[in-house]
């Protein structure tokens, strides 16, 4: 279909998940670090394995200045019909990654 989101239609065809039942089954596993996070949300970790994620909340950027001036020549040079970038963070960075040098 025109204009969906690439991974719209494998969405629609995952099962529904007990939130309730899948965080029972992340804590009863050694190998799963169950944290509690805001409100009802918890995150589920790899235990052992180091916690080296980028927090997308955070107002520090870790990212180095040629890494943005790289982006902004990139979506410069593009004409606008041309880049389309899909919704979620992995799969917008996945295509920038694709069409870079």
């Amino acid at each position: 279909e025109r204009g969906a989101t690439p991974g719209a239609a494998a969405a629609e065809l995952a099962p529904l998940v007990d939130p309730k039942g899948l965080r029972q089954v992340c804590e009863a596993c050694d190998r799963l670090d169950v944290q509690q996070e805001d409100c009802k949300e918890y995150s589920t970790l790899l235990a052992g394995r180091a916690q080296d994620f980028v927090d997308v909340g955070s107002p520090v950027d870790c990212y180095p200045p040629a890494m943005w001036q790289q982006l902004a020549a990139y979506l410069e040079s593009s004409p606008a019909e041309e880049v389309v970038l899909p919704g979620g963070r992995y799969a917008c960075a996945q295509v920038l990654v694709g069409s870079g040098p």
